[in-house]
């Protein structure tokens, strides 16, 4: 089980943890959609593809390792794409923070809050999943509540 923890109030920059051990660091650019993830030393970025769109690439080294679409505008969703495979991450529910990660129709792991308005979370991911690619999808998930923040300020 990985757990999230922001790195500093107000900051879009978590640690991960691996059963309460260290294990990579995450961030989201403040001004831009974009970021990377680091682990065992090796930084891969995330890179948002063209300026309008909501697609993104998980990159090492100038290796693409896995991409992310949103296949609807209005929808909380991404499609993860790696080694041929694709994955689908999407709310649990309308009204709720959880989201689960299938492949296919069968749902392989979530990320969720650990309460209401936090943004500690605790996410069950197999192992199966290259660890970056694990990795991507917590990012993921960090940019949806993110976005959904901002919405919320927006309009509140």
């Amino acid at each position: 089980m990985l757990q999230l923890e922001p790195t500093r109030w107000f900051s879009w920059a978590f640690t991960v943890a691996d059963d309460g051990k260290p294990l990579a660091t995450l961030d989201i650019s403040a001004w831009r959609e974009r970021g990377d993830v680091t682990v065992a030393g090796q930084t891969f970025t995330i890179v948002r593809e063209g300026f309008i769109s909501s697609d993104f690439r998980l990159e090492s080294g100038g290796t693409i390792v896995a991409t992310a679409t949103k296949p609807s505008v209005f929808r909380r969703e991404f499609a993860v794409t790696f080694s041929g495979r694709t994955l689908r991450l999407r709310p649990r529910s309308v009204w709720g923070r959880a989201l689960v990660l299938h492949e296919g129709e069968r749902e392989i792991g979530d990320v969720r809050p650990r309460a209401m308005w936090s943004r500690r979370a605790t996410a069950t991911l197999p192992d199966t999943l290259p660890l970056p690619v694990r990795l991507f999808v917590l990012w993921l998930a960090v940019l949806v509540w993110k976005r959904d923040d901002e919405a919320s300020a927006a309009t509140g």
